[in-house]
């Protein structure tokens, strides 16, 4: 009988990884749409969702039914609106909105959809990287996204790195500018800087703008492969880069970061890192193929391969912390 269930429960488990896609699209749908934010103010129903939205009455009606029964939206009668969560999460405009997230992982639906040609051909189904200098509405989805991902590890970085003793700060790759705004509230003395390319700028520019710290903030705009750092930094924040980037490329980013750090300065790695093993936690480990089908030789490291190529430069004193339950840093001094 052991045995019997066992079966089961794998069979099971098999129908619901391979239909994960079902109830992902639902939730696509309903952001996509609009759905959650006319649903903020009340109950409605779904005619009057559909002539809103100019949508399909039957198709709106068959989706508001299926949001409802994944737990987004309570049904009365013929009438739908969000729960208080929902409003929180996926109403654009709100403080803690999480649509960028998925908007973002919309946008990667094609490549991953293409992950059994990749495994043949080993060349990724798109370059995310080269579409960050050139797709304006996707690098809006990933920057904001990129925001939203950063609001809890941002706040846990800036209490690690205790903000009162920096003077100059360096955010390689610095998207939305989020980790260097974590560390200007604690101290807007800060001289911050941001490394990464014109489209990201732009946003992270209007984020500030929108958050009151520009007067501390500066920014290069360019491949950080290529840029030229500057010197004289405290701290070097690279925050989810490496994934995105070959072992070779990986090397050289640290080592710019060796050189431009002042004596005494730290370089801080924030990173999904893999244990030896490569299959724990789980979350790198899965990442490791979103970077597969997304970027040219990119994927996730481990803390040994990150350690090594910090002793390399000349690190020392090289710690380890958990940030998140996905996510770690690693420190080390110059």
């Amino acid at each position: 009988m052991k045995h019997a269930r066992g079966n089961k429960t794998f069979l099971q488990r098999l129908q619901q990884i391979s239909r994960g896609y079902w109830e992902s699209s639902i939730l696509f749908a309903g952001v996509k749409s609009g759905v959650f934010n006319i649903l903020s103010s009340g109950f409605k129903s779904a005619g009057k969702i559909s002539k809103t939205l100019k949508t399909d009455e039957r198709a709106t009606e068959i989706l508001l039914n299926a949001l409802a029964t994944l737990g987004f939206l309570i049904k009365r009668g013929n009438q739908y609106r969000n729960y208080l969560l929902t409003s929180r999460y996926l109403v654009d405009g709100k403080k803690d909105y999480r649509g960028n997230t998925l908007l973002h992982s919309l946008d990667m639906w094609n490549t991953w959809g293409m992950l059994s040609e990749v495994l043949y051909s080993g060349i990724p189904a798109t370059d995310l990287v080269r579409k960050l200098g050139t797709d304006r509405e996707r690098v809006e989805h990933f920057i904001c996204a990129m925001d939203e991902h950063a609001q809890e590890p941002s706040e846990k970085i800036a209490r690690l790195v205790r903000p009162k003793s920096i003077k100059k700060f360096l955010d390689v790759g610095g998207g939305p500018g989020t980790y260097c705004l974590a560390l200007l509230k604690r101290n807007p003395e800060i001289s911050a800087t941001i490394v990464d390319l014109s489209l990201p700028l732009q946003i992270a520019k209007r984020l500030a703008r929108e958050r009151g710290l520009t007067r501390s903030l500066q920014f290069i705009e360019g491949d950080f492969l290529k840029v030229n750092f500057g010197n004289g930094y405290d701290l070097i924040l690279m925050s989810h880069i490496l994934h995105s980037n070959s072992p070779e490329d990986c090397e050289i980013l640290i080592h710019k970061g060796y050189c431009a750090l002042q004596k005494g300065g730290r370089l801080l790695i924030h990173d999904f890192i893999l244990n030896e093993d490569k299959v724990s936690p789980p979350s790198a480990a899965i990442f490791a193929v979103n970077m597969l089908v997304n970027t040219q030789k990119g994927r996730t490291y481990t803390k040994m391969e990150i350690t090594e190529w910090m002793k390399k430069a000349g690190f020392r004193e090289i710690r380890c912390y958990v940030v998140t339950p996905a996510s770690r840093a690693m420190v080390g001094g110059k």
